[in-house]
């Protein structure tokens, strides 16, 4: 490397090129136009440059595409508001439905169990009137059983009834 950095500035106190002299001496001259540069240089500041403000875009003419816009997005807010009105009417109709429903369902419980105890009445009126007869057709049965035979004659055949 010659002693050279490849940049071009002093290393390890020698001068580029060859050139004799102090390190310091060097070094100054290279240094002298940077710090004048930062010197002389103006970075802007609020106090001395304030930022530029940025102007407000020029009014374009009407061109009827506003107002065919505005008509859109008024078109479209009447849109959802008879959505949500018929949306409303709906859970409206749906509500009352189902209250009618349920005071259908509770009357058909009703007439149900109604048409359950009747039901049973009946089971109960024809079970008691099967016992009766049973117990009719019993006791006939035990009167034949407890009586005593009679044998009638054919026709036809001497009666052996003694007269």
């Amino acid at each position: 490397m010659n002693g050279n950095a490849l940049n071009g500035s002093a290393l390890n106190g020698t001068v580029p090129n060859g050139a004799g002299g102090s390190t310091d001496a060097a070094v100054l001259p290279m240094l002298t136009p940077m710090a004048e540069m930062t010197a002389d240089a103006t970075m802007p500041s609020p106090e001395r440059d304030p930022l530029p403000i940025n102007e407000p875009w020029p009014e374009l003419e009407h061109d009827g595409l506003e107002t065919e816009r505005a008509g859109l997005e008024a078109e479209i807010a009447a849109a959802r508001a008879r959505t949500a009105a018929a949306k409303h009417r709906a859970a409206q109709r749906d509500a009352e439905m189902r209250a009618a429903l349920r005071v259908e369902l509770e009357a058909s419980k009703d007439a149900l169990a109604d048409m359950e105890r009747e039901h049973a009445v009946a089971i109960a009126l024809v079970r008691e009137a099967a016992d009766v007869e049973v117990a009719e057709i019993l006791a006939a049965a035990r009167r034949q059983v407890a009586a005593p035979v009679a044998v009638e004659p054919r026709v036809g055949e001497p009666s052996h009834d003694v007269e």
